[in-house]
């Protein structure tokens, strides 16, 4: 087609030549047109040319959206990296702490505020092998009842009428903590709050397992939810509580919140056993 029409073109510009010699006007006149349309001729594209063009255009923007996408998944995988570099560097930090000399501490309370008038009820330390270092009831100081908590934990009043309030035992903690590489329990920020209220006192290292295990869900399950009780969060990690003894038993609770860190730390390719 492009062809033909730059034919006529020139076939145009000779017929107006010869016009020329007797219209000289009109023969002008054609042979700008003749030259005119040949111009324009050149610049007509062809049905193959728009197409390549067409296609030329798909491919520059697939490569563009291929090296856009090449770009988000290499920072994908750089970040993944990372996420997977500052694991490695904690699973090591608890590696280096719990081949030490960790300690797993729990305790049971007449309440739940440290800062009030609630009091210690018992207290449970084990160390990283699972053996009892402290296992202890204690007599309230001020509290005389505790109606909520003792349906949760079990104690009552007439259980620990004689037993010594624990500040007969703050040395002996303390010793206890002193020689620990680092203190680990089950919302670890409840249980320190009542050791310091107490009279107990540990600026040392700690490792919550309930927020641990709070991301070992995310990373596993995908599971959002952010606060684990320790008996469910044992029970998925296959501690038998029917074997094992009731959950709010303070050396119970000690011994789970164990078996669930190693379990997970095991669950990431590194046996602490």
């Amino acid at each position: 087609m492009k062809m033909l029409f730059r034919i006529l073109s020139i076939a145009l510009v000779v017929m107006c030549t010869l016009l020329t010699l007797v219209y000289p006007v009109w023969g002008i006149a054609g042979i700008a047109l003749g030259v005119l349309s040949w111009w324009y001729s050149g610049r007509v594209k062809t049905s193959a040319q728009i197409k390549a063009e067409a296609e030329e255009r798909e491919q520059q923007y697939a490569k563009m959206l291929y090296e856009q996408r090449a770009q988000q998944e290499a920072i994908r995988i750089e970040e993944q990296e990372r996420r997977v570099e500052e694991k490695r560097q904690k699973l090591k930090e608890h590696y280096d702490i719990l081949m030490a000399n960790p300690v797993y501490i729990d305790t049971e309370t007449t309440g739940l505020h440290s800062d009030t008038r609630d009091e210690l009820l018992s207290l449970a330390i084990l160390d990283h092998s699972g053996n009892i270092l402290f296992d202890h009831l204690f007599k309230p100081e001020h509290r005389r009842t505790w109606k909520e908590a003792q349906e949760i934990n079990g104690i009552s009043p007439e259980m620990v009428k004689k037993e010594k309030p624990f500040q007969d035992y703050v040395d002996e903690v303390q010793r206890i903590l002193n020689n620990a590489s680092a203190v680990v329990g089950y919302n670890l920020e409840f249980d320190l709050g009542f050791l310091q209220a107490g009279g107990v006192k540990y600026t040392g290292k700690t490792i919550d397992v309930m927020s641990m295990y709070t991301t070992y869900m995310v990373n596993t399950t995908g599971s959002r939810e952010r606060r684990w009780s320790l008996r469910n969060a044992a029970s998925h990690m296959g501690w038998d509580w029917k074997k094992e003894g009731s959950a709010h038993s303070a050396v119970n609770d000690a011994k789970a919140t164990r078996f669930v860190l190693l379990a997970m730390l095991s669950d990431n390719g590194l046996d602490y056993e």
